[in-house]
């Protein structure tokens, strides 16, 4: 750790230990450190306020899975009609009023 230059770390609160929070102890751990990213929605593993003082960028990344999550509900919306590709795709298309 006290050679990166960048660290990605998750925005879901249970997903990780929390000695892999971003914050003082992993920033002073880090010195060469310059970013800080967060795929997700939320910035809960960052001490967001210990990043600037400490000279370190953060930003967050949210979508960066968004095709993995349509082609996740696609998959879920045909089998949900027992992999019947017309009925999915027709639902798709109607949308869940079941009407366009």
């Amino acid at each position: 750790m006290a050679t990166m230059h960048a660290y990605h770390v998750s925005s879901a609160k249970d997903d990780f230990p929390d000695v892999w929070r971003v914050n003082e102890a992993l920033l002073k751990a880090s010195p060469h450190l310059l970013a800080v990213s967060t795929y997700g929605a939320s910035y809960d593993k960052v001490d967001v306020p210990a990043c600037p003082r400490s000279g370190v960028c953060v930003f967050n990344q949210t979508g960066s899975n968004a095709r993995a999550v349509a082609e996740h509900t696609l998959g879920m919306t045909i089998g949900q009609h027992n992999f019947d590709w017309a009925v999915g795709i027709s639902s798709l298309r109607l949308g869940p009023s079941g009407h366009s």
